[in-house]
């Protein structure tokens, strides 16, 4: 049995996943490369750089399509992301961005290091952000009613 993998930022993964499955062939990584199809027995390829196609055979096939960020929609927002891990400003009690009344939570914060977080710990998010919501508009209320007296 050989296992493959189409993203070099899985490539870890897949040699975990290989030894946990029992095997014995070598992790091959497929770069640049993006599936067309798949089809009972065979996998099909194709390498987005030199438009190369290709036919892998396979039992299975796991489906692990990652996420990442959409950095440049965060830019144009004015959120600052800082360079090294591309993780957005963000005050980690609220979740608030640097930019007043943008809240961001779940893997968007972890930047490009997507694998840090997960259902097991971005879960959490929403009671920070619910909350820092809840005094934000309490505290809007509040300077209503002042200039309203």
């Amino acid at each position: 049995m050989k296992f493959s993998c189409l993203d070099p930022s899985k490539v870890d993964l897949s040699a975990v996943a290989a030894s946990s499955l029992g095997l014995s062939a070598p992790v091959t990584a497929l770069f640049n490369t993006v599936v067309t199809a798949i089809e009972p027995a065979i996998l099909r390829t194709q390498n987005i750089q030199t438009g190369e196609e290709s036919e892998i055979a396979n039992d299975f096939v796991f489906a692990l399509t990652g996420y990442q960020p959409d950095y440049e929609m965060l830019r144009s927002l004015g959120i600052e992301l800082d360079p090294s891990t591309m993780k957005p400003a963000v005050d980690p009690e609220t979740f608030e961005s640097n930019v007043r009344g943008i809240y961001l939570a779940g893997v968007v914060l972890a930047g490009s290091e997507t694998n840090k977080i997960f259902i097991e710990n971005g879960r959490f998010h929403g009671k920070h952000l619910v909350s820092a919501l809840r005094r934000a508009l309490e505290e809007e209320r509040k300077t209503i009613n002042l200039v309203q007296s």
